[in-house]
């Protein structure tokens, strides 16, 4: 036996009408005005018995048959009287379906609580107690956590609109509801969406195409790196996330986003070849900014740009690939971006022109480059100490590489 009660008492019409929602929340997980009935359906259909209390009144249900064009029907009838539906409403619906119809009307109203204790089968002025004697919703009683989130569980990874919960699954959750189910695979972790999402009269996703988009902003700005590393590595090559498209040009990743890639991708264990474009200076920056060439530069400015790449070329060497280019914009009044996948410093090209500027100066912009070379990795102070040009230094070379690389990271 199973108990569902909620504060307030359902008024009779709502039991059997149909397309009548009046439910008190502002984002109410049922939204259409059938599901009670469909449940009831459900409930009959498989031989269970349904009674609600309604403050002091009770509701009792059960069936009569009748024949139509000699085909026998079910009719649902309430205290004796035919309601004008059958138990072969919502024919397609399981056991599971039913209950996550009750338990939702029960978050949708306020003080839900469920409960399995026939010493709970009373009725109770201001509250509306659904019960249910049933075998099979005994049963689903006791698997209830397949498709409903055990409130006791702590999400590993919050955004506003998703909570990110241990454990594979092929379920999505709205509101804490299974809502989708996948027809093969698995998701690495257990989604629940909380943003106001639209279901459809089955309470499943209506637009399951969003979903992709919803994981994909997740991962993109995510900053826990043992969910980064399950979602991109080749570790575990049969999740769905595998097959989710990160190319979003409009999105700036994570700084832990990018190391993981980079890290991933060192150790050739990057199972995401979207991860490794969007991280990619000539698919992320060059899909939104335009190269100025050197020659359309003014002279001031070309000569200034000039000079500052010979110095990071005289300290690393003719053929690095640390460079500063000009262009047109980076957007959002940025001055200047390091993409380490490139080794490249991109460079607005107005800030560039500016005069009487200290930070734009020959100088500065070298150090710039050389900084941001260092800042994005560490450890790529080893590779610049161990590339500096030998004949910018004296004759203990290894005390002023370090001497030099220390001021760099600075």
């Amino acid at each position: 036996m199973i108990i569902f009660k909620n504060k307030g008492e359902i008024e009779e019409e709502l039991i059997y009408s149909f397309g009548v929602s009046v439910k008190e929340t502002k984002n109410p997980i049922g939204r259409f005005g059938t599901g009670l009935k469909y449940a009831i359906a459900n409930i009959l259909r498989e031989g269970g018995r349904v009674k609600i209390f309604s403050g002091n009144k009770d509701f009792i249900f059960s069936v009569e048959d009748k024949i139509i064009r000699n085909k026998t029907f079910s009719f649902i009838t309430l205290n004796g009287k035919p309601i004008n539906f059958t138990t072969d409403l919502g024919s397609h619906w399981e056991s599971w379906m039913a209950y996550r119809e009750l338990y939702s009307n029960i978050l949708d109203e306020e003080g839900g609580e469920v409960s399995n204790k026939e010493e709970d089968v009373f009725p109770e002025e201001g509250f509306t107690k659904i019960i249910v004697e049933s075998s099979y919703f005994d049963k689903t009683y006791e698997d209830r956590f397949s498709f409903i989130l055990n409130k006791d569980r702590n999400p590993l990874y919050l955004t506003t609109e998703l909570e990110v919960y241990e454990g594979a699954t092929n379920s999505v959750f709205y509101r804490g509801i299974k809502v989708y189910e996948l027809l093969e695979g698995e998701f690495a972790y257990t989604y629940n969406l909380t943003n106001y999402t639209s279901l459809t009269e089955d309470r499943t996703l209506l637009y399951p195409c969003l979903l992709d988009s919803t994981i994909r902003d997740m991962i993109i700005k995510c900053s826990d790196r043992d969910i980064l590393y399950t979602l991109l590595s080749k570790d575990n090559p049969d999740i769905y996330e595998h097959g989710i498209s990160l190319d979003d040009f409009s999105n700036e990743p994570s700084l832990e986003f990018r190391a993981m890639v980079y890290e991933l991708e060192a150790d050739n264990n990057l199972k995401s070849l979207s991860a490794e474009r969007l991280c990619s200076s000539t698919e992320r920056i060059m899909a939104r900014v335009d190269i100025v060439k050197e020659k359309d530069l003014p002279v001031g400015s070309r000569k200034k740009l000039r000079a500052a790449n010979n110095i990071i070329k005289n300290i690393l060497g003719k053929n690095t690939a640390l460079e500063i280019i000009p262009v047109v914009s980076l957007g959002g009044g940025i001055k200047y971006e390091f993409c380490k996948y490139t080794y490249k410093l991109y460079i607005d090209y107005n800030f560039l022109a500016k005069k009487n500027v200290i930070e734009n100066s020959t100088h500065s912009l070298y150090k710039i480059a050389l900084k941001r070379f260092v800042r994005e990795d560490p450890t790529i102070i080893n590779k610049i100490i161990d590339s500096i040009n030998p004949n910018l230094l004296g004759k203990n070379k290894k005390k002023e590489r370090k001497k030099y690389g220390s001021r760099i990271s600075a």
